[in-house]
């Protein structure tokens, strides 16, 4: 099963995606992450604490939300990740994209 729950935390919205992000939820994701992007804060944090795993499509909707992000001029940082999203991103060199945080509350006071 897949979630994302959504915080709004001083000015920027927290997605908290929770369960397997693979192929079959990665579109679920991406109109989350949009939408957030989209809702006018000053700062998108994807904590991925909650992931359990991710697979390709999965990292690839995260580097799709990096580039929404960037073409709309809003922070987009990443934190929480596990030693498997962590080392999926590092081996598909996503972590130099996204550059996560350790925690939240990192990626918060990283403005």
């Amino acid at each position: 099963m897949f979630e994302i729950g959504v915080d709004r935390v001083e000015g920027a919205t927290v997605l908290q995606p929770r369960g397997r992000l693979t192929m079959a939820s990665a579109g679920a994701f991406r109109d989350a992450v949009t939408t957030a992007l989209h809702a006018g804060d000053q700062l998108v944090v994807i904590d991925l604490a909650g992931l359990a795993f991710i697979d390709s499509s999965g990292l690839g909707a995260l580097a799709g939300a990096q580039r929404i992000a960037h073409a709309g001029d809003v922070p987009l940082r990443v934190c929480g990740a596990s030693d498997q999203v962590r080392l999926a991103m590092e081996l598909t060199n996503l972590d130099d994209l996204l550059q996560p945080f350790v925690t939240v509350d990192a990626a918060l006071d990283a403005r």
